[in-house]
């Protein structure tokens, strides 16, 4: 801003300036990513559970494992509503565990990424969206929101408002997501 010492004829960075996008256009490799960064749990990379409450998620994620990394192994589980310890009612949940070493299998490929554990899973998926097309782009970012997104409206207000969040407990992650919007135009609030 001028306030700030902007002042005409002074050089700026411009985002859109420049190629902001990769070259990796593997939409099914992004929507992946888009689901271990927020629901996968990854104690080792040969170990990793993706868990969801919404079964068409489950089930694409399965498909993507069996599509990409056919010597992986598959282990599907359907988790019954509970109370759990805390008294915190749970819904019908759907898990898709995948293991296997070895070529053309899961673990492989998040080795290739440094994806190996719980600590890097979040960090390493959004290292790998910086690398994707648009098109993918657009994919890893749905699927992340399918994970830890919420779509919430507030009618309390005098005018109707909505709002979308991600949720996470990183706040570096969290700020590199905000990067990756804004790569495609969406400018957000600050991290929370």
């Amino acid at each position: 801003s001028i306030e700030e010492g902007l002042a005409p004829g002074d050089r700026v960075f411009v985002l859109n300036s420049n190629d902001i996008f990769g070259i990796n256009n593997d939409v099914e490799l992004a929507k992946l990513m888009g689901y271990i960064s927020t629901d996968g749990y990854i104690k080792s990379p040969n170990s990793v559970q993706f868990i969801n409450i919404r079964k068409m998620y489950v089930d694409e994620f399965e498909e993507i494992i069996k599509n990409k990394f056919p010597n992986s192994k598959i282990t599907r589980r359907t988790i019954l509503p509970y109370i759990d310890e805390s008294g915190v009612h749970r819904q019908l949940t759907y898990s898709c565990f995948v293991s296997g070493e070895g070529e053309n299998t899961l673990s492989k490929f998040l080795i290739s990424i440094n994806c190996i554990d719980r600590y890097t899973r979040e960090d390493m998926g959004i290292e790998y969206a910086y690398r994707l097309s648009k098109e993918a782009l657009l994919y890893f970012i749905n699927r992340a929101y399918s994970g830890d997104g919420c779509i919430y409206t507030n009618t309390a207000k005098k005018y109707d408002s909505s709002a979308i969040s991600m949720h996470g407990g990183n706040h570096k992650t969290l700020n590199k997501f905000r990067l990756l919007l804004r790569k495609l135009g969406i400018f957000t609030s600050k991290v929370y």
